[in-house]
């Protein structure tokens, strides 16, 4: 009987942390809906499972996403909520994984950001961004790292700094790849990654020579690499330090 009551508990507590509204900056979990459903069912969820309650049959074990992660870890493409997971609040998330633990698979946690250009919505991103990145001394070691919509360009300048090692002293600048061979220095910093560019899209970091120089010298704001150019040919607008340096300017 007593565990019966901790369960009707633990179910009371974490609908009603899942009933919280949405607010930006708010952390949410997705859970497995095949793990959900058995552990409704272990705690009496619904009045058809009322005969299940505190049943061993029905322990759902530890919570595990396995079914709906790829083998990187990344959230397989195309789930759907309450089809193939169910968003659990972080505190809900939290109270769940220590009374049954978890599998080795690492929680799928999202962030609530706001969506639209005139009217603004809160939703869960479920999925990020999956961006390349590459520093133009180094253009052939390319980085795969995922950023939130909401993320800003300041914050994945960081994010590349730290991941290419650049030194705190070192003044750096953004370039985007509009197309395969079309490039643009970023200006404005302070925007958000949202609407601005695409999945897969290539970033490049420009780090200022310990002469005080660019590398690419004060260029315009955009150049284009030829389209004749061999390191192009089947990279799909990929680009080697020379030929980004050398680029035609637009």
């Amino acid at each position: 009987m007593e565990l019966q009551v901790i369960l009707k508990a633990q179910y009371k507590n974490v609908k009603q942390l899942n009933a919280i509204a949405l607010e930006k900056g708010d952390i949410w979990s997705l859970v497995s809906a095949r793990w959900v459903k058995r552990w409704k069912q272990y705690v009496g969820a619904e009045s058809d499972c009322a005969n299940k309650l505190g049943d061993e049959n029905y322990h759902p074990g530890p919570i595990d996403n396995s079914d709906i992660i790829d083998s990187d870890g990344k959230l397989k493409e195309g789930r759907l909520a309450e089809i193939d997971y169910f968003f659990m609040h972080k505190e809900a998330w939290d109270l769940l994984a220590e009374y049954y633990k978890t599998k080795q698979s690492e929680p799928i946690f999202r962030k609530v950001i706001e969506k639209g250009k005139f009217t603004r919505t809160v939703e869960v991103e479920v999925y990020l961004l999956d961006m390349k990145l590459a520093e133009l001394a180094n253009p052939d070691k390319i980085i795969s790292h995922r950023f939130s919509r909401a993320s800003l360009f300041s914050e994945v300048e960081s994010t590349m700094r730290s991941l290419f090692k650049v030194p705190n002293d070192r003044e750096t600048r953004l370039w985007v790849s509009l197309s395969g061979t079309h490039y643009e220095l970023l200006t404005d910093k302070d925007q958000a990654l949202e609407n601005q560019v695409y999945n897969n899209q290539y970033l490049v970091l420009e780090v200022k020579g310990a002469d005080d120089k660019w590398p690419r010298g004060d260029a315009p704001g955009s150049f284009t690499i030829s389209q004749n150019s061999s390191y192009l040919q089947g990279t799909g607008g990929r680009f080697s330090a020379a030929s980004f340096a050398n680029a035609g300017y637009s």
